[in-house]
């Protein structure tokens, strides 16, 4: 039992009385780092000054905090909260259900994310940026290029650097397609998106004349 100290106590005239409980309460919890912290059921704090909490937590790095549950943890200098989530490097942050923070400074959030790469940063549901600082968002997205940004949905993954963002309109992981590519020295269109006539056009939208020699042209 841990000792409470309360610096000051004021009567209470309601009608329920006011209880204090300083019992914490853990099952099959350990800490075995120096200074770490572990608790809740069967977490594990083995890291130095690491800190453990929720069901199944493990804080293995230094300075490392697990706090959620379903296997939930921080391996490096890390954060990881939530589901099944995995921060495994330095400074690493992983959040959300069955994310995975593997790169230096990186951070996964969603679900069944992954961010592999330096600095990068992986959201939403089954994106994974690879690349060193990249960012992929929305569904099903790969970002494997340095410095590169992905949205959308099932894009074709462009290592190529000078290939700074992707808008992706794939429809499953075997029809992965670029809607839009943008480069230090491209500009690359999906035509096919593109409506064939400029009747349901607004103004400014880009058509294909739809012609033997098919134009691309805006609507004026």
């Amino acid at each position: 039992m841990s000792t409470l100290k309360v610096n000051n106590i004021e009567s209470f005239t309601g009608a329920s009385p006011v209880t204090i409980n300083d019992q914490l309460v853990t099952t099959g919890s350990t800490a075995s780092g120096v200074g770490a912290v572990a608790f809740g059921f069967q977490s594990k704090a083995t890291g130095h000054y690491a800190l453990a909490v929720g069901s199944q937590a493990t804080a293995s790095g230094n300075f490392a905090v697990a706090m959620g549950s379903g296997g939930c943890e921080a391996s490096g200098g890390s954060l990881a909260h939530g589901e099944g989530t995995k921060a495994q490097n330095a400074n690493s942050h992983a959040e959300g259900q069955s994310t995975i923070a593997s790169g230096s400074y990186s951070h996964a959030e969603g679900r069944l994310t992954l961010a592999e790469g330096t600095y990068s940063h992986a959201e939403g549901r089954l994106t994974t940026a690879s690349g060193q600082y990249s960012h992929a968002e929305g569904f099903n997205t790969i970002a494997s290029g340095d410095y590169q940004h992905v949205q959308g949905q099932y894009n074709v993954a462009n290592s190529d650097s000078g290939v700074f963002m992707i808008i992706g309109n794939g429809t499953s992981a075997g029809a992965r397609n670029n809607l839009i590519q943008f480069g230090s020295s491209s500009f690359v269109l999906d035509t096919n998106a593109l409506p064939t006539s400029s009747t349901a056009c607004s103004t400014g939208q880009l058509y294909r004349t739809g012609s033997g020699f098919d134009e691309i042209r805006i609507k004026l």
